[in-house]
Order: C-alpha cells, then sequence, then structure tokens
C-alpha cells in the first residue's frame, strides 16, 4: 500500500522528525535512556538540523556546549519551562532539574506510602519473600 508520497512501504523521514519536534519542546525536562549517561536528567536547550535534540544539565554539559541526544534515547517528562530565561544560561537549568528531582522524590515517597513501603524515617523498606502485612512468615 502506497505511502502519503506516494511510494510503497517507504517511511517518510521528514514527517517522522516533526512528530518528534511536537513531542519535544524547548526547555522540556528529558531524561536520558541510552548510553553511558542512562538515568541523567536534562533540559532541552534546542534542536539540530539532523532531527536530535540538544541538551543540557548546567554541570557536565553547559548551555554553550549542549549534548545532542536522538529523541528515541529519552524519556520526556511533562515539565517543562516557556520561559526562555530557564534555557539561557547554566544557572537557571540546574535550579529547574534540581526541581525536577525534588518533585520527583516527593512523587516517589507519596507512592511508597500509598502502596506501604515507608518506614518511620521516610525511607522505602524492601519486602522479604513470603513477606505479608509487614511481617515475616515465621513471625505468628
Amino acid at each position: 500500500m502506497p505511502d502519503e508520497a506516494g511510494m510503497p512501504g517507504r517511511v517518510n523521514p521528514t514527517r517522522d522528525k516533526q512528530i518528534e519536534r511536537a513531542r519535544v519542546r524547548v526547555g522540556q525536562v528529558v531524561t536520558s535512556r541510552a548510553g553511558r549517561d542512562a538515568g541523567r536528567s536534562y533540559l532541552v536547550v534546542g534542536w539540530r538540523e539532523d532531527g536530535r535534540v540538544l541538551v543540557a544539565d548546567g554541570e557536565s554539559r553547559s548551555v554553550k556546549r549542549p549534548k545532542p541526544k536522538n529523541v528515541r534515547h529519552l524519556w520526556v517528562h511533562s515539565m517543562w519551562y516557556t520561559d526562555p530565561v530557564w534555557v539561557a544560561d547554566d544557572r537557571h537549568v540546574r535550579e529547574a532539574l534540581a526541581r525536577f528531582r525534588r518533585d520527583q522524590e516527593a512523587e516517589d515517597k507519596a507512592g511508597d506510602a500509598r502502596e506501604g513501603r515507608a518506614t518511620e524515617n521516610g525511607t522505602p523498606r524492601a519486602r522479604k519473600g513470603g513477606e505479608r502485612d509487614g511481617r515475616e512468615s515465621g513471625d505468628d
């Protein structure tokens, strides 16, 4: 079956890049999910012509020397900053990412409390094998 360009079975790379650009915005928080920086959070500071996203963390990757990342290698979060000041300098980028990390930690703690995994000091407690209702199977 022919696609929009009339070519059978061919992918339209220009259209794919447009979809990726619509999904990721400048000022948006993303997390790397591939490469040696997997798990590290960044702020999107721009786009390259080849469709890669330019990301910075304000520490190892500054706004003046952002890291190009393929959009497919990123988790895109719903948090973003619309004011251009947030992507203008490293101090603002660090502050934005610190806010994001605080929000993530608060959500994680709230989720642990809802699931009954929090202890007195607020750190999550892993369940042991055979454990029910906070007791081990031999504590009857």
